[in-house]
């Protein structure tokens, strides 16, 4: 399948799209066409900065650029701090944003820069990201990643053309774009594109207006929505997708004790895949919460040890994976793509995971990993703990760096005030391995999270 043919497949449907505005796949089809024009009127752009601001506008200029093979650079132009540096990699910068489009989405300017640049040439998506470790860097994903990955995200997906979905991530993030809003415009699904600008708070009252039973979130934005004191809106919800973080016990007890009848898939991927490697779409009550699924067909996975050499089935190691789906690299940095991607093109997921009977298991990132008195700590265990406790809603535990040595610090948010010595008391009550308890626990009011909802751990100290 191959992503330039998405115009083909919008114009078999005729109902309605985009649910913010009422539009419908024509006049959704009509913007996309006109767009395509502007863009190639005069001089044809190679790149384009495009506002996410813009809301579910940004659709059909994005796939009017997917359609003119333009490289398109997702950006939050009014909250991205990094927005200063992303307009220095382009000198010779064409950007779109809510001056230079009409209500419709429709691109009101056809004077575009014709800025070439070949490490682009083949180049899709270029997507601004810090990860999980802080460093930024630039990801190319290139068509034929993308079209790799969609075509087995729409394999698994069972979306179609009676499906309502809410895209909760900003349209910076490739999950958003590769792994939600193409599949539901290959389906004919209909979609509601929350602003960036709009609070995660504001989901309960948009699922029960917009009727949307399906939601693409993270585990952490889920689980705050599940502990919500009123959940009338809950009835609609048919099925959560969960990614962009580890799930965690405590918050799939309360995710599955708030939305009982609601499926719960368990996904996982990076943006360097574009970004899906696997998706669990059984119970993970039934697997358990580190199970991600089975790889995707053109995905192979591969664990590793120290020293690079392949662990027994089942054992613990770092993960690497292959595929066509996987990125062309970081732009402007072969130090930086060298580090993440072999010469034989496996990428480092960064992640600890093991793999059995065709199932593939993430426990967190390996550079998470905590050494308190000479023994690896993954900080996720602790959290697991944590959050299990009936009082504690979420949890984060990091390393800090102190005259003494390493020490493992918590931040916990709590529903019904319990104090640190209240959860000190519970670890105790339940036998948790000293190991396993923080050096301090901290009760705070929120735990800092990204955009889309991850959550930010602090590294070196608080």
């Amino acid at each position: 399948m191959k992503i330039h043919g998405i115009l083909h497949r919008l114009f078999k449907y005729d109902h309605v799209c985009i649910l913010n505005e009422e539009i419908s796949y024509p006049e959704l089809t009509k913007s996309i066409v006109h767009n395509q024009y502007m863009l190639n009127k005069h001089s044809r752009p190679e790149s384009l900065i495009v506002d996410i601001n813009l809301g579910w506008r940004f659709i059909p200029i994005l796939v009017a650029a997917i359609l003119s093979k333009i490289t398109v650079v997702p950006v939050d132009i009014k909250g991205n701090r990094k927005t200063s540096t992303i307009f220095n990699d382009f000198p010779e910068v064409n950007v779109i944003d809510g001056k230079g489009v009409d209500r419709l989405g429709r691109i009101i300017t056809d004077r575009f820069v014709s800025n070439f640049d070949e490490e682009l040439d083949d180049v899709a998506f270029l997507l601004h990201t810090s990860g999980s470790t802080g460093s930024p860097k630039a990801v190319m994903l290139t068509f034929e990643n993308i079209s790799t990955n969609l075509e087995d995200i729409l394999a698994y997906s069972d979306l179609g053309t009676n499906d309502r979905v809410c895209v909760t991530r900003p349209l910076s993030n490739v999950s958003a774009i590769t792994g939600e809003i193409l599949p539901a415009l290959f389906s004919g699904s209909q979609i509601y594109v929350k602003s960036p600008i709009e609070s995660p708070l504001t989901l309960p009252k948009i699922i029960d207006k917009y009727s949307t039973p399906i939601v693409f979130t993270t585990p952490t934005l889920a689980t705050i929505l599940a502990t919500l004191k009123n959940n009338k809106w809950v009835s609609p919800l048919k099925r959560l997708v969960l990614s962009g973080e580890c799930l965690k016990q405590g918050q799939l007890e309360k995710i599955l004790q708030t939305f009982p009848h609601c499926e719960v898939w368990n996904a996982y991927g990076l943006t360097e895949a574009s970004p899906r490697i696997s998706v669990l779409k059984e119970s993970p009550v039934q697997k358990g919460i580190h199970c991600v699924g089975k790889p995707l067909p053109h995905v192979d996975v591969k664990i590793v040890n120290e020293k690079g050499k392949s662990v027994k089935e089942g054992d613990k190691g770092q993960l690497l994976v292959k595929g066509a789906n996987i990125m062309k690299g970081y732009y402007r940095s072969h130090r930086l793509t060298s580090l993440k991607k072999s010469k034989d093109d496996w990428l480092n997921t960064g992640d600890i995971a093991s793999y059995s009977n065709g199932y593939l298991y993430v426990y967190g990132r390996s550079d998470w990993m905590i050494i308190r008195g000479g023994e690896n700590i993954n900080p996720m265990e602790i959290e697991q703990i944590l959050s299990s406790i009936p009082e504690v809603q979420e949890a984060m535990v990091f390393a800090a760096d102190e005259d003494r040595g390493t020490k493992i610090h918590a931040w916990v948010t709590s529903r019904n005030e319990i104090q640190d010595y209240g959860i000190f008391k519970t670890l105790r009550d339940q036998n948790i391995p000293s190991k396993l308890w923080p050096d301090k626990i901290s009760i705070v009011d929120s735990l800092p999270k990204s955009s889309n909802g991850k959550l930010l751990r602090p590294r070196g100290g608080a």
